[in-house]
């Protein structure tokens, strides 16, 4: 038999219009739920605290959108938001029976919530069903200019379309540009960004500017979203040997006067191919680039190679530092988080 709830019974739910986005955590069934109000936009979790063997009890609580994005991309335990993050000072406890129907509605205070009712602290959700892999969300956890506000999409953009292009299509040769000036760059991914399909092309699909608050892009690969994300969460914490190793591959470029070479037919780009190749795949290891080779092997020349991979490199570090400066959070798709159900 479910405990007596402290609270007061009402004799239905009084939200309706519900809308099931996804569950956040299953085991044998769900046991914490997303839903959003059609009409006003608000996000509800349902929370599965207690059964019978006829009766589910769920705690239906109030919340943001951006606490369901760090509760489901592990940044924080289910416990910083069941029930702490609840935005009103009561939750309500619904009691739903085998045939579905609800059999019992209770609306309680904060302070009177069972503490057997409450998660324990320190879980996470787990890794395999918290994740849409079909969007991102980047959280703002600190005040942004509008500048940097406007350069997160740009950056992003940029990052998605050369993972795409190369993790994906996997060119047999990369459209040709000098790489002696910006003019080379911006024409570089214009043309990765106008290979990715328009299903896969990422969008921002809703901006909350606050602190904190997010941003989402929408209409991703899967599997190029989590190369996408565990290469900027690797850039954060690889940052020193990434450093170390673009500035080893950018000093030989200008030591060498690589740059004041004009022509692809020049005798002395033999002296300085092998060398080029060498320190360009230890910058792709340092990032952690999954498939090296690609790359490399698209391009015309090691010089290209070299310079369209500092590029990448330079975006990908843009994010980074964003996110070493604590502005925002760029969520790992795999982690090592205890989670909510005990499980590593």
């Amino acid at each position: 038999m479910m405990r007596e709830l402290d609270g007061a019974r009402l004799p239905a739910l009084p939200i309706s219009g519900l809308e099931r986005i996804r569950d956040l955590e299953r085991f044998d069934g769900p046991l914490l739920t997303h839903f959003r109000h059609r009409r006003r936009g608000d996000n509800y979790l349902y929370y599965w605290c207690d059964c019978d063997d006829v009766t589910n009890r769920w705690m239906i609580l109030r919340v943001s959108e951006t606490n369901i994005i760090r509760l489901a991309n592990r940044f924080v335990p289910l416990d910083f938001v069941v029930p702490n993050a609840c935005q009103d000072d009561f939750v309500y406890f619904e009691d739903i029976g085998r045939d579905g129907r609800p059999t019992s509605v209770t609306l309680t205070q904060l302070e009177c919530i069972p503490s057997d009712y409450v998660p324990v602290q320190g879980a996470y959700l787990d890794p395999m069903t918290s994740h849409d892999l079909h969007s991102y969300p980047v959280l703002i956890e600190r005040q942004l200019s509008i500048q940097t506000l406007s350069d997160i999409p740009r950056l992003f953009s940029q990052v998605y379309a050369f993972v795409y292009c190369f993790f994906v299509l996997r060119p047999q040769e990369l459209s040709g540009y000098p790489w002696r000036g910006g003019f080379s760059t911006m024409h570089f991914y214009h043309w990765l960004a106008s290979r990715v399909p328009g299903e896969y092309s990422p969008s921002v699909d809703t901006l909350q500017y606050a602190s904190p608050g997010f941003i989402r892009f929408s209409s991703l690969d899967p599997k190029v979203i989590i190369e996408v994300g565990n290469l900027i969460t690797r850039a954060v914490a690889n940052a020193p040997k990434i450093i170390e190793q673009y500035s080893s591959l950018m000093n030989y470029i200008r030591a060498n006067k690589l740059n004041d070479i004009q022509s692809s037919d020049d005798s002395r780009w033999s002296n300085h191919n092998d060398e080029l190749i060498i320190r360009t795949r230890s910058l792709l290891e340092a990032l952690h680039y999954p498939d090296l080779e690609t790359v490399i092997a698209a391009a015309p020349r090691a010089f290209e190679a070299a310079k369209v991979v500092t590029s990448f490199t330079r975006r990908l570090r843009d994010l980074a530092n964003l996110g070493e400066g604590g502005l925002v959070r760029f969520p790992p798709l795999t982690d090592d988080q205890p989670s909510a159900t005990g499980e590593p």
